[in-house]
C-alpha cells in the first residue's frame, strides 16, 4: 500500500492523524499498541492530541492500510498494529516529520 501525499503539504487536520499513525510506525519498522502509538504522535506531534480510544476506532476504518493482530492471551487480550507500505509526502513536510522525529529521539 502506498499513501502518496506528495502533493498534500497541510496533514495537520485530524482526518489526516492516520497518516501520522502510518508514519510512526514506518518509522519504527514494528507492530505496536495503541497505547505505544498515543505516546509516540502525543510526544512528537505536539500540536496535536489523540487518545487510545481515537486510534483503535481509526485503524478499524482504514483496515485496507492498517494491520491488525489480536494477540492470543486469556488474561491479557490486546491489539497491536502494524503498517508496511509506502508513505510519500510533500518534501517540505517530510523534512519537518524528520526533524520532529530527530528532536523526539535526542531528548527521549
Amino acid at each position: 500500500m502506498i499513501l502518496d501525499f506528495q502533493d498534500s503539504q497541510k496533514l495537520n487536520a485530524k482526518k489526516f492523524d492516520f497518516v501520522k499513525y502510518a508514519y510512526i510506525l514506518n518509522h519504527f519498522q514494528k507492530e505496536m499498541s495503541a497505547n505505544e502509538i498515543n505516546f509516540y504522535f502525543n510526544s512528537i506531534f505536539c500540536c496535536s492530541h489523540s487518545n487510545v480510544h481515537r486510534i483503535g476506532q481509526i485503524m478499524k476504518r482504514y483496515k485496507e492500510i492498517f494491520e491488525i493482530i489480536e494477540a492470543e492471551s486469556w488474561e491479557n487480550p490486546f491489539k497491536t498494529y502494524s503498517f508496511t507500505g509506502q508513505i510519500k509526502l510533500h518534501p517540505s513536510t517530510d523534512i519537518l516529520w524528520k526533524q520532529k522525529f530527530e528532536k523526539f529521539m535526542r531528548t527521549k
